[in-house]
């Protein structure tokens, strides 16, 4: 028996996120190698699946029924349960992934522009030009509001909201301050 090897599979399974569907009734947690998601009133597994090398975190839609992956030149969209997958696109290589909170929009990033895309029709819905974005290096967060027609963008500069229907940016700024384990949003 091999101890070493067993170890080794072990730790390339080590939990490194998860996260939760609105209605908290979904979980995936995910790992180096792969994703599981469960229904957490039960603890039964619905699903597992591989996590592509070089992706981002999984996103999950409110529902729990989708989940959304940042891999390579394009962004996955998939079913949970079946695994079936409903949305490929994006050109780039995009580094973060947003569900909006009906399910109907989804946002990629790929650090120089932010495109939301309808998710039927997998077509974009607005394009941003974020040129002067200096994050590389940082990690880069997106979330959709509920209908999918606001967008914010944090990284290590702070957030910046966005008006998907209009395509304007919002002048407000959100920093996060850390000092001395304390945070505080200003």
């Amino acid at each position: 028996h091999d101890h070493g090897r067993d170890a080794e599979r072990e730790l390339s399974h080590f939990p490194q996120g998860a996260a939760f569907s609105s209605d908290a009734g979904t979980a995936a947690i995910w790992g180096e190698r792969g994703i599981v998601f469960m229904n957490t009133q039960t603890g039964k597994e619905l699903r597992r699946t591989w996590r592509p090398a070089q992706s981002s975190d999984p996103v999950l839609s409110p529902d729990g029924s989708r989940c959304a992956i940042a891999q390579g030149p394009r962004v996955r969209l998939f079913d949970t349960k079946t695994g079936a997958e409903s949305f490929h696109g994006w050109a780039a290589q995009p580094d973060a992934v947003a569900v909006s909170g009906d399910g109907e929009r989804l946002a990629a990033t790929d650090r120089k522009t932010l495109a939301v895309f309808e998710v039927a029709s997998a077509k974009p819905v607005r394009t941003f030009e974020v040129l002067d974005f200096d994050g590389l290096g940082f990690e880069v967060f997106l979330a959709l509001t509920g209908d999918g027609n606001t967008l914010a963008l944090c990284d290590n500069r702070g957030t910046r909201i966005f008006d998907v229907a209009t395509g304007s940016e919002h002048a407000h700024e959100l920093t996060l301050v850390v000092e001395q384990s304390d945070a505080a949003f200003r």
